[in-house]
C-alpha cells in the first residue's frame, strides 16, 4: 500500500478544518503522527484554527503547546489561531499567555494579533486590558486601524462608560481613520443608556459633520432614551425627525413610545399608540403588549390588563413569562393572593415556567396579605421543585409575610433566615426590618449574632414588591 505523504495528510487536515470538523481533523492529524510523519506548520495551524473556530479554546492552546514541544516552530498565524479561540470566550488570561509565548519564540505580534487580543478582552469585559493592548500596539509600531478602535469603543460602551467610548472615538478621528456608523452608534447608545441625552444628541448632530447619515437605529436610540426618561415630547420629536429623514418608524421605534407611556402609567396613551402603529403598518409584538400590561399594572387596573392579555392571544401574539409576571405582580398589589396563584397556574398550563422574578412576585402577593404559609410554600417548595434559586427579594418578601401575619410568625421567620443564610444570600436593610417586626429587636440581634450577621446601614435599595416588571 502507498503511504500518504505529509502533503496529502496536510490537505486532509485542512479540508476537515475548513468544513468545521475539528474532531475529524484531529483524527487525521493523529494518524499522521502514528505513521511517524512530521506535520508541517500549516497542518498544526489548520488544526489549531479548527478547534478555535469550534469554540474549544483549551484544545486549540493545547495543540499550540504540542507544536512547540515537537520543535515545530509556529508562525504568527499559529499563535493568532490559538488566541482567536481564547478571544471567542473572552479569556484574556489565555490571550496573554499566547502573546508571551509568541514573543518568547522571537515573533512579533502583527495587527491581527493585537486586534484579536483587544476584541477578546472586550468580550470578557476586560476593557482596561483592551486599552492596554491598543496602546501597546502603537508603541510596537503597529498603527491601530478601525477594527482596533471599534472594539475598544464598543467595549467601553458595553461596560457603561460612554465618556471613555467617546474619548476613543475622538482618537479614531484624530488618527484620520474613517468613522463608521457602528462606532458612533455605540457611543450614542452608551450615552442614552446612561441617561445623558444631551451628549447623545450632540453626537447625533456631529454625524453629519463626519459625512455620516443617521440610521433608523440612531433615531431609535434617541427615541428610546427620551422615552425611558419620561420625556415623551422629545421622544415624539425624534420620531418625527426619523420620518423627516425619509425613514419609516419600525417596531423598535413604536415599542419605545409604548414603553415610555407605560412607565409613566398612561394606559390610555399606550392604547392610543396602537392606532399609530396600525397607520405605519407595524404589527405589535409581545413586547408591545407587555408595555400595555405594564401600563395597566401601574394604575392597578386588573380588569383591563386581563382584557388585553386575552386580546393578545386572539390576534396571535403569545404571552410570555414577562406578561404573566406582570399580572401576578398586579394581583399582589391588589391584595389578591388567590388571583396571583391563578395566574401562576395559567402560565404553567401554557407551558411557561415561572422564573425568579415571577416567584418573587407571587411571594410578595402572599406577603401583602400576611399569608406566611403561602409565602413559605413558594420559597421552600415551589422554587426548590422548579430549581430556581430564591433571590434576596424573595427571601425578604417571605420574611415580610411572617411580619405581617396575625399573629406574627416568629419561628417561621427564624427558619427562613437560617435557610437564607444557608443559601449564601446576605440579608439587607429591608430583611432586617422585617425580622425586627417578626421577632422583636432583642431576638433579631441575638439570632443575627448566632448566624454571624451584622445589620447593614440603611440602603437605598429595592424593598419587597419592587421586583415586579
Amino acid at each position: 500500500a502507498v503511504t500518504p505523504s505529509v502533503i496529502a495528510f496536510s490537505r486532509a487536515v485542512d479540508a476537515c478544518a475548513k468544513a468545521g470538523q475539528a474532531d475529524q481533523a484531529e483524527a487525521v492529524f493523529e494518524d499522521m503522527l502514528r505513521r511517524r510523519l512530521r506535520p508541517s506548520v500549516i497542518s498544526y495551524t489548520s488544526l489549531i484554527d479548527a478547534f478555535a473556530k469550534a469554540g474549544r479554546s483549551a484544545l486549540a492552546v493545547e495543540w499550540l503547546e504540542r507544536m512547540l514541544a515537537a520543535t515545530v516552530q509556529p508562525d504568527v498565524a499559529s499563535f493568532n489561531a490559538a488566541m482567536s479561540g481564547c478571544a471567542r470566550i473572552g479569556d484574556s488570561a489565555g490571550i496573554s499567555r499566547c502573546l508571551s509565548s509568541m514573543t518568547a519564540s522571537r515573533l512579533a505580534p502583527d495587527i491581527v494579533s493585537y486586534n484579536i487580543a483587544i476584541d477578546g478582552c472586550t468580550q470578557g469585559g476586560d476593557v482596561a486590558g483592551a486599552i492596554s493592548y491598543l496602546r501597546a500596539m502603537a508603541s510596537a509600531g503597529e498603527r491601530p486601524d478601525v477594527v482596533s478602535f471599534t472594539a475598544v469603543i464598543s467595549g467601553c460602551a458595553r461596560a457603561g462608560d460612554p465618556e471613555q467610548a467617546a474619548h476613543w472615538l475622538g482618537e479614531l478621528v484624530r488618527e484620520g481613520l474613517k468613522v463608521d456608523t457602528i462606532c458612533i452608534n455605540s457611543v450614542i447608545d452608551s450615552f442614552a443608556k446612561a441617561g445623558k441625552m444631551d451628549k447623545a444628541v450632540s453626537w447625533i448632530r456631529n454625524m453629519r459633520d463626519m459625512s455620516i447619515e443617521p440610521e433608523e437605529s440612531t433615531f431609535n436610540t434617541a427615541i428610546s432614551g427620551f422615552a425611558a426618561r419620561g420625556d415623551m415630547a422629545s421622544a415624539a420629536d425624534w420620531l418625527q425627525r426619523l420620518r423627516d429623514a425619509g425613514l419609516r418608524p419600525n417596531l423598535r421605534s413604536h415599542n419605545a413610545m409604548l414603553n415610555g407611556h407605560a412607565r409613566l402609567g398612561r394606559p390610555a396613551d399606550a392604547v392610543a399608540w396602537l392606532d399609530v402603529m396600525a397607520k405605519d403598518v407595524v404589527a405589535p409584538d409581545v413586547v408591545s403588549f407587555n408595555s400595555l400590561l405594564k401600563a395597566f399594572s401601574k394604575v392597578g387596573d386588573m380588569e383591563q390588563a386581563t382584557t388585553w392579555l386575552r386580546y393578545m392571544r386572539r390576534v396571535g401574539v403569545v404571552p410570555n413569562v414577562i406578561s404573566y409576571t406582570t399580572l401576578v405582580g398586579l394581583a399582589g398589589k391588589s391584595f389578591d393572593a388567590a388571583a396571583a396563584e391563578a395566574w401562576i397556574e395559567e402560565m404553567k398550563s401554557c407551558g411557561l415556567a415561572p422564573d425568579a422574578v415571577t416567584f418573587t412576585a407571587w411571594i410578595s402577593a402572599y406577603a401583602r396579605v400576611g399569608d406566611a404559609e403561602g409565602a413559605m410554600e413558594v420559597v421552600l417548595r415551589h422554587m426548590v421543585d422548579a430549581r430556581v434559586r430564591p433571590s434576596l427579594e424573595a427571601w425578604t418578601a417571605a420574611i415580610s409575610a411572617c411580619a405581617k401575619a396575625g399573629p406574627r410568625r416568629r419561628e417561621e421567620a427564624e427558619l427562613l433566615l437560617r435557610e437564607m443564610v444557608r443559601s449564601k444570600v446576605a440579608p439587607n436593610h429591608f430583611t432586617h426590618k422585617a425580622l425586627e417586626t417578626s421577632l422583636g429587636s432583642a431576638r433579631r440581634e441575638a439570632l443575627c449574632r448566632d448566624l454571624g450577621l451584622g445589620r447593614p446601614v440603611a440602603e437605598r435599595t429595592a424593598g419587597p414588591g419592587s421586583h415586579v416588571r
